[in-house]
């Protein structure tokens, strides 16, 4: 069980923060950022859900488990993106 989790967290904390961190270099708190706003997106998104709130909770945790790897990275970049457009 607990290998199980261990393996978890580093596919879906570790390895997007390696992703943006070093390879587009975003700063930690771009990554702490790029976090809350997909945390937050997810939970919207569960919210919206018709039904019963447990199968939109449920629907939003399978796409996250699947696309976190990915949209972290994403964020990161539009925020250095928008910080970037801000400063020039």
């Amino acid at each position: 069980m607990a290998s199980g989790l261990f393996y978890m967290l580093c596919v879906y904390v570790l390895v997007p923060v390696l992703i943006a961190g070093p390879l587009f270099g975003g700063r930690p708190v771009e990554v702490l950022q790029a976090y809350g706003i997909w945390i937050t997106l997810l939970l919207v998104l569960g919210f919206l859900q018709g039904g019963a709130h447990g199968e939109g909770y449920g629907w939003m945790l399978i796409i996250g488990m699947f696309t976190t790897v990915f949209a972290i990275p994403i964020l990161v970049l539009l925020l250095k993106f928008r910080n970037y457009l801000k400063s020039s």
